[in-house]
């Protein structure tokens, strides 16, 4: 990990009881995960049922510098190709596309 990289997820880190609840809860969800999510995989680890729940604060998140759509999937439920995002800081998540 570079020292840009440190410091910013050192940075995020700091200022993370600041963050809005759920937006907290998304970045903590996403540092301890071993690869980039979906947003149901996110939804699913919050024990959320509805996507709406957490879709609105990861396209705020992504708009605000915090997160990055890293690459792309298949949901397994839909079918349909959806986004992968992961923390903006951390490099261990290159572009990549996944099947779920």
């Amino acid at each position: 990990m570079s020292a840009h990289a440190n410091s910013l997820l050192a940075y995020y880190e700091g200022l993370i009881d600041e963050f809005p609840e759920r937006t907290r809860a998304i970045l903590i969800t996403l540092q301890h995960s071993r690869e980039p999510m979906t947003d149901r995989q996110i939804m699913e680890a919050l024990e959320l049922t509805d996507p709406n729940g957490v879709r609105p604060r990861i396209t705020e998140a992504i708009q605000q510098g915090l997160l990055v759509e890293c690459g792309a999937a298949r949901d397994r439920i839909s079918g349909k190709t959806v986004r992968l995002v992961a923390i903006a800081a951390d490099p261990r998540f290159a572009q990549q596309e996944m099947a779920l």
